[in-house]
């Protein structure tokens, strides 16, 4: 099996890794599922993936980003949703991937570390990027970003270490759930912000591309360049540019990630220098 082939975009939550994952989809020589066509991909994002209701409806972001992440259906494994146990990928992946991966590449997404130092050691091969904010306003739009479409009272727990249903009902009931919201975002920030930066220097220590998310967030392409270069793809950059353009519409303006009633979380990102 050529696993030459396999691109993993690896980011924590919010940190814009779907996007970027469907920016390689772009090549002629990335595989996307859902039988779609390498004339038709221009067509089923607009149309699927970021229609413009979104922008006011920022809440059902996931029903439609989830249609190009059906990985078990498509290739027999999600890395997103299994903590990877090391196994070779020939047996893990379907026999429809391993044709595909003949002539074509195959990019997923994953979050997890363990994972992905997992992957890192049996499957030296295959390339890996790892998108990382490296400043106050990016780490906050990451933020933001993630609590628009997750929803704020129901982002993951970042709060109770056990009996979490039972934990979160009581504290609601006894503080209110502005007050819970507001407390698991500060835990959430923190220990987000903590664990990225650690996740940045294991990268650089073996060789894995770190992306500035806000190179992506602002469009400077020439990540996209070196995407290209790494991994033999062809990206072509208008059709990346009309991509970038139908994802950041739905969203707010870059410099107006402040502009936000939870900007005070700035306060509690330490692990990266301001710009």
């Amino acid at each position: 099996m050529n696993n030459n082939n396999i691109i993993f975009v690896w980011a924590d939550l919010g940190s814009a890794k779907n996007f970027v994952k469907n920016l390689i989809l772009l090549s002629p020589n990335v595989h996307m599922m859902n039988n779609i066509t390498h004339e038709d991909k221009m067509s089923y994002f607009e149309k699927q993936i970021y229609p413009d209701y979104l922008k006011d409806r920022l809440n059902l972001w996931f029903t439609h980003e989830y249609k190009l992440r059906q990985y078990k259906t498509e290739y027999g494994y999600d890395f997103t949703e299994a903590s990877y146990d090391g196994k070779l990928f020939d047996s893990i992946l379907n026999d429809r991937a391993k044709h595909i991966l003949q002539d074509k590449k195959i990019v997923f997404t994953i979050h997890d570390f363990e994972s992905i130092k997992k992957i890192k050691k049996t499957h030296s091969d295959v390339e890996i990027f790892y998108i990382c904010p490296s400043g106050k306003q990016d780490t906050l739009w990451q933020m933001r970003a993630y609590c628009e479409k997750k929803g704020y009272e129901s982002a993951h727990n970042f709060t109770f270490e056990k009996n979490i249903e039972e934990n979160k009902k009581a504290f609601i009931e006894k503080y209110g759930i502005d007050e819970y919201v507001k407390t698991n975002l500060i835990n959430m920030t923190e220990i987000i912000d903590s664990r990225q930066q650690e996740w940045k220097q294991w990268a650089l220590l073996n060789n894995v591309t770190v992306i500035d998310l806000e190179d992506v967030l602002l469009n400077k392409t020439q990540y996209i360049d070196q995407i290209n270069s790494q991994v033999k793809t062809n990206i072509n950059l208008n059709q990346a540019k009309e991509l970038y353009t139908m994802w950041q519409k739905l969203h707010w303006p870059y410099e107006d990630t402040v502009k936000w009633p939870y900007r005070f979380l700035e306060n509690h990102i330490t692990g990266c220098q301001n710009k």
